[in-house]
């Protein structure tokens, strides 16, 4: 499947299904809300230059997204509507492009179903309209320009255009901060290497360059700066906790949304690397270790929330955070919050660790631990934002992308070890969640 040929053959069907599922959603949803409306008010529109050097001297680096936000909302809301149809499903197919390379029919409809499974209110805290154009076309930008990349590695011919395409979409990806340091990381990563095989690509060494400029042009931003002034109104005493508090905070709050809060993403990733260590290894401590995941995501997100009804004195061990993280003045002297600590970090350790152990190798494991510690560090570096907090759950997107591909890609390699009607099974399963999710989303609209 090529980017710049795409067939509807087979394999792409489920893809076509979420398409006409997405809009559905997309023609219900209600536009303009929340900072949508900001955007649609600037007068000029596309050519309010003052507005855009003003966004740029006061609030924001995002020069490039900011446009593209004015333009679209400028424009009837059906062209969005349509617009972000085609993007999510893109960002599917980026996934399998990426990723999948055998049963690709079922492993697509995998990919479809955990997409609609994905909570996808979270991303409408700032308004529809812009929080996806924030969030998922810079990262859908991302995952296309990086299907090109992939095809440099393993030596296949890129066109002139597709060259093109890549440069234009990492130079708009790269304009969000986070992603910018994520695929800064990335690129790092190819060009060491690269170095150590003595064989450097020109074009992934200007992807570098490219990454190193939009990152400096973030950081350096006064836009930045004066943002970060403003935004200490959301958390006035940001600056007077200490690195270790805000540290705190910034993991704690990102392991409980997964683990104490229950998402139905991380149920299914931790129901896969239970099933994919249990197949590999006979150790039973190593058993012992998968079914940690498992079992807490179960105890806090389901069995504490069905049985605490009947059982009023359970609901004492649901475990609460506060603007401060678990541990506070108020509390730092009760011992219960520190085994909170350790039973949330304990898990969210076993993540990757469990991973690694699925594959075996740092060669095979690469990519998927990665994936998954990148996804948790863009939603930890808000420890260092007083926005922790006010930003809302759209914050998580990224992260939550990174569980689908690692759960992608845990599946294909059960392929290896199970039978594929073992696996169908399987996706069935999810398949029905998330038929019920996509109902429940339309039926709350």
């Amino acid at each position: 499947m090529k980017i710049n040929n795409w067939k509807l053959e087979k394999s792409n069907i489920p893809f076509v299904m979420l398409g006409f599922g997405m809009l559905i959603i997309h023609l219900l949803l209600p536009v303009p809300t929340g900072d949508d409306i900001h955007f649609s008010s600037v007068p000029d529109g596309i050519f309010d230059f003052l507005y855009f050097k003003s966004r740029y001297v006061n609030w924001s680096s995002r020069i490039f997204l900011d446009f593209l936000v004015v333009t679209i909302l400028h424009l009837p809301y059906i062209v969005w509507r349509i617009v972000n149809t085609v993007i999510f499903v893109l960002l599917g197919v980026s996934i399998s492009n990426m990723f999948v390379r055998k049963n690709k029919l079922i492993l697509n409809w995998f990919i479809v179903f955990l997409l609609l499974i994905y909570p996808y209110r979270e991303i409408s805290d700032a308004g529809w309209v812009t929080t996806t154009m924030i969030y998922l076309w810079p990262l859908t930008s991302g995952l296309i320009a990086m299907t090109i990349i992939r095809k440099l590695l393993i030596n296949l011919k890129v066109s002139r255009n597709e060259y093109i395409l890549a440069s234009v979409l990492l130079v708009y990806s790269t304009n969000f901060e986070i992603l910018s340091v994520i695929l800064l990381t990335i690129f790092l990563i190819l060009v060491i290497y690269q170095l150590k095989q003595r064989k450097i690509n020109w074009y992934i060494f200007s992807c570098f360059v490219l990454c190193i400029c939009s990152t400096i042009f973030s950081i350096g931003s006064p836009g930045t700066i004066q943002r970060r002034n403003v935004e200490l109104r959301w958390f006035v005493d940001f600056d007077k906790i200490s690195l270790i508090e805000k540290l705190e905070i910034g993991l704690s709050s990102t392991f409980s949304h997964y683990i104490f809060d229950f998402s139905l993403l991380f149920l299914i990733l931790s129901i896969l690397i239970f099933i994919s260590i249990r197949i590999k290894y006979e150790d039973f401590l190593i058993r012992i270790f998968s079914t940690i995941p498992l079992f807490m995501t179960l105890f806090w997100g389901v069995i504490l929330t069905f049985l605490s009804p009947f059982l009023p004195n359970l609901s004492s061990l649901d475990p609460e955070i506060t603007k401060y993280g678990f541990i506070t003045l108020n509390n730092y002297s009760e011992n219960g919050n520190y085994l909170v600590l350790i039973i949330l970090y304990v898990t969210a350790y076993l993540i990757p660790m469990l991973i690694f152990l699925v594959f075996g190798n740092i060669r095979k494991s690469i990519i998927p631990v990665g994936i998954i510690l990148l996804g948790f560090i863009s939603r930890i570096v808000l420890s260092f934002s007083p926005t922790i907090w006010a930003s809302g759950k759209r914050t998580f997107f990224f992260l939550s992308v990174s569980i689908i591909i690692c759960s992608v890609i845990l599946i294909e390699n059960l392929l290896n070890s199970v039978s594929e009607k073992f696996i169908e099974n399987f996706v069935f399963a999810v398949g029905v969640v998330a038929l019920l999710s996509y109902l429940n989303l339309v039926i709350s609209l």
